[in-house]
């Protein structure tokens, strides 16, 4: 007798990273055949993409970008936005995104918030923490599921020492 069926992967398998293991036995009456091993390997594909963005906003109307995005006095500020997207087929768990500019000013505010791969925001995100300090700031995210992104926006306010270094 031939008997074929089918296994549905499921993300957790893949998560686990182990071989699916299938065992079969065959008994009767009279024999039996012992079991029988066919193991399928589960690859997995860790990726993580970090983008860094950056507008330049002119300190006259803090809220208005500056059109030729170049700056031009102390007092302009860049809004800097960082994407870690898992793009991977596994999810990424200790998520560190560091930067030498978050936390720089005694004003930054550091806002993170984690997407679903559909774009809509993760209403239950990971554990995030956030470590700010003179020299630099990282941001850690728990976990990142596959698909999920995390957006880190900060601000940088220029000094007049960044205008002097040109």
């Amino acid at each position: 007798a031939k008997i074929t069926y089918k296994y549905d992967v499921v993300q957790a398998d893949i998560n686990l990273g182990a071989d699916i293991v299938n065992t079969a036995q065959a008994t009767s009456n009279e024999d039996d055949t012992g079991p029988v091993h066919y193991d399928v390997p589960i690859v997995k594909t860790p990726e993580l993409l970090l983008i860094k963005e950056g507008r330049v906003f002119d300190n006259a109307v803090l809220t208005v970008v500056d059109a030729d995005q170049k700056i031009e006095s102390a007092n302009d500020y860049v809004q800097y936005t960082l994407t870690a997207r898992n793009e991977g087929n596994t999810a990424l768990t200790n998520v560190v995104i560091s930067d030498d500019r978050i936390g720089l000013a005694d004003n930054d505010v550091v806002t993170v918030k984690v997407y679903n791969s559909d774009g809509t925001e993760d209403l239950t995100p990971p554990t995030i923490t956030t470590n700010l300090n003179a020299v630099s700031g990282t941001v850690t995210i728990s976990t990142l599921e596959l698909g999920q992104y995390a957006k880190i926006t900060y601000k940088y306010d220029v000094v007049q020492a960044d205008i002097n270094l040109g």
